[in-house]
């Protein structure tokens, strides 16, 4: 699982769709990705990626908001599973309250108990 706010949330969502294009890795999919107010940067190429299944939650602002349409054509074009929260808010700034957290925190919930993106003999430790 990946989490990040701005140019953390580009990283987090390049370095799926990066990674999630190499043919030898065992299993290319993560748990899932959140990014608040950071999209898939211009620099990386879609054309030259299948679709990755890596689910991800990208959060902002509905107001002067980077998270445009045309931002999220290229998230959607990347990934197959994109869910998107807009807060009542300008900007894209962190979550401030209950309301803007609950849908973060759902994703956090539905994804960590899925064990979809573990790998085969992998061990917890607690």
């Amino acid at each position: 699982m990946l989490f990040g706010f701005g140019q953390g949330g580009m990283a987090a969502l390049a370095a799926t769709a990066h990674f999630s294009g190499i043919d030898d890795l065992p299993n290319p999919e993560l748990s899932g990705v959140i990014s608040i107010g950071g999209v898939l940067p211009d620099n990386i190429r879609i054309s030259n990626l299948r679709k990755c299944k890596t689910p991800v939650l990208i959060c902002g602002g509905e107001r002067s908001s980077l998270i445009t349409s045309t931002a999220l054509d290229r998230v959607k074009n990347a990934f197959e599973f994109v869910e998107v929260r807009h807060w009542k808010k300008a900007g894209d700034g962190m979550p401030a309250n209950r309301e803007e957290m609950t849908p973060i925190m759902a994703f956090f919930a539905r994804r960590l108990k899925s064990i979809r993106g573990i790998p085969k003999g992998s061990v917890e430790i607690s």
